[in-house]
């Protein structure tokens, strides 16, 4: 099995429910505007039109997300347009409209929207391209790389308006195109492929059991399939796709995805090394990059804190996704990784806590002993340790926030 997440640079985010879904999505769409906000001055989103995004952008601005959101520092375009009247219920910019920008007065420099009236449906996308090549302040032939790109999937594996065996699919010059179908009602304009590609971020919206098997085809399939949205191939941003329970329903097996942390830093002392050369070979073959802070060769004089310090301060320092340390009980190693600020490590030795300290507490270093356990348990328990994802709850934010107070009074 391969197909697009073992072929490209991907996460998935599998949420309960669609409100679970919508509110993760919001939480990921306001870090990242954030901190593209911080490094240059301003940030692009394409929008998409479809039900999953509408929850999105109604998560957006509700109250517990709207006066989070820098909203002047953010430009809006659009992945798509149908060829309707802004006014009609089906046009993307009309629904964003009525969701978002009027909420909270988006001014309407920040918003690019394909125009629909007054033009022909060739001449709207020249314009639409001319807009994006304008503001990216873009040669004759060159592309641009849009901060975040936020995408529906179709029943039928279409993004934006990249329908299947269409011949806008292999479209390589333009940037926006315009899309005649008979599978559709309505004409439309689409971004193409290359300028998808090259966004920092791709956000996949995905919701409901009717989306199922294009999210199977689409992640899983090793033979070329029809479905348009396997034909995009980032060229190096990051690609989420957050999706729940309903639009997974049909994935062979989704739990060998959910790879949220990627670096991993391990970290062991004499009586742990065994144990740690032993999970470095699983991690490495897995798929995981594998950072090791030591020890690095056997020795029986070493000490616990030589190499829980390292570890600790790179996962402290967000160096690292999550880690691992071993010693001979795993106390240790857990006592003195809870000496740093942001670490929150725990010694495991059964599957609930491996799990529901991520989920609940956003544990970050498990810590195992190796007179205590054999290499298959500890594999275990460090494979649901590292799919597990913290829930982000109300409650278990209040209690996290609590313990960040207490780091800065007491860790200095």
């Amino acid at each position: 099995m391969a197909g697009f997440l073992t072929t490209k640079k991907c996460t998935l985010d599998v949420s309960d429910n669609y409100i679970e879904l919508c509110e993760r999505t919001t939480q990921r769409i306001l870090e990242f505007t954030d901190e593209k906000i911080a490094k240059q001055g301003q940030c692009t989103i394409v929008l998409s039109g479809g039900e999953t995004p509408r929850g999105v952008y109604q998560s957006m601005v509700s109250p517990d997300f709207r006066d989070k959101f820098k909203w002047t520092k953010i430009h809006f375009f659009f992945s798509d347009e149908r060829w309707v009247p802004w006014q009609d219920v089906k046009s993307n910019y009309g629904m964003a409209q009525k969701e978002l920008f009027s909420k909270v007065g988006i001014p309407l420099n920040l918003i690019h929207p394909i125009q629909t009236d007054n033009c022909t449906l060739q001449a709207s996308a020249c314009m639409y391209e001319d807009d994006i090549r304008n503001f990216f302040k873009l040669e004759s032939q060159g592309f641009p790389r849009f901060d975040l790109i936020l995408l529906g999937l179709g029943q039928d594996g279409h993004v934006a308006s990249l329908l299947p065996g269409n011949p806008v699919l292999w479209e390589r010059d333009r940037l926006v195109i315009d899309v005649s179908d008979k599978a559709v009602p309505e004409q439309r304009v689409s971004i193409t492929i290359p300028v998808i590609d090259l966004a920092q971020m791709i956000v996949f919206l995905v919701s409901g059991a009717s989306k199922a098997n294009a999210v199977h085809q689409v992640l899983e399939n090793d033979e070329q399939t029809i479905f348009p949205a396997s034909r995009l191939n980032p060229i190096s941003g990051e690609t989420f796709w957050f999706l729940d329970k309903d639009a997974v329903s049909s994935m062979i097996n989704p739990g060998a995805f959910l790879r949220i942390p990627h670096r991993i830093g391990l970290a062991a002392d004499h009586a742990g090394y065994a144990l740690k050369e032993d999970l470095s070979k699983r991690l490495t073959k897995a798929g995981f990059e594998v950072i090791d802070f030591g020890d690095r060769h056997f020795n029986p004089n070493d000490d616990f804190p030589d190499f829980a310090l390292p570890l600790a301060q790179a996962v402290g320092n967000a160096q690292v996704d999550r880690g691992i340390a071993v010693c001979g009980s795993g106390v240790g190693m857990c006592i003195a990784a809870n000496k740093v600020a942001g670490v929150r490590a725990c010694l495991i030795n059964e599957k609930f806590s491996a799990h529901q300290g991520v989920e609940d507490d956003d544990m970050n270093i498990i810590c195992l002993g190796s007179n205590e356990i054999n290499s298959k348990d500890a594999w275990n328990l460090v494979s649901l340790f590292l799919a597990a994802r913290y829930t982000d709850l109300k409650r278990h934010q209040r209690r996290l926030n609590k313990v960040a107070a207490l780091e800065k009074t007491f860790l200095k």
